[in-house]
């Protein structure tokens, strides 16, 4: 982990590590490389790069048709290029967790941001996903451990979205 990155991108990266993630699926983002970063000098650690998210989402669930805990990541920009993709996750009732840097919220100065980041919510909780918020540093690690839980002990699909209030908003 950077030495300059938050304290919140150390905590998360443990409690991912805590539930025993064994690989991470991700779509290169600036806002998440603290995690990849961590994930990158893990080897315990899997981590496979998506050209684009749809991918991340059969990478992952092809992970837990072999009891592999795969977390996906990417940026909220990508939500809507797996749609489709999600109907696998809700119709085979496959556990999946998500984690989503926002971007088109809290301070977006890019308004081609904008549309996704208002829908990547909504887009999500219609895709079947339970949808969790981290805004401040110090709801981190209940969220991951509470999200966890719903994944691989309930079964069930869930997203954290990393605000951007969290990872800081970009600047044009």
């Amino acid at each position: 982990m950077a030495d300059s990155a938050p304290a919140f991108y150390a905590d998360l990266y443990a409690h991912l590590r805590k539930a025993n993630m064994e690989m991470l699926a991700y779509v290169p983002d600036e806002a998440l490389g603290p995690i990849l970063d961590s994930a990158e000098a893990d080897n315990a650690v899997r981590t496979v790069v998506m050209t684009t998210e749809e991918e991340g989402v059969a990478v992952c669930c092809g992970a837990a048709l072999v009891n592999k805990r795969a977390v996906m990541m990417m940026q909220s920009s990508g939500v809507g290029n797996c749609v489709n993709a999600f109907t696998l996750i809700q119709n085979c009732r496959i556990p999946f967790l998500a984690l989503i840097a926002m971007r088109g919220e809290f301070g977006e100065t890019n308004a081609w941001q904008v549309p996704m980041g208002k829908n990547t919510a909504a887009t999500l909780e219609l895709a079947g996903f339970h949808v969790l918020w981290a805004k401040r540093p110090e709801e981190v690690a209940t969220i991951v451990d509470a999200a966890a839980d719903m994944v691989w002990k309930g079964n069930q699909a869930v997203a954290i979205l990393l605000s951007q209030q969290l990872v800081g908003a970009k600047q044009l």
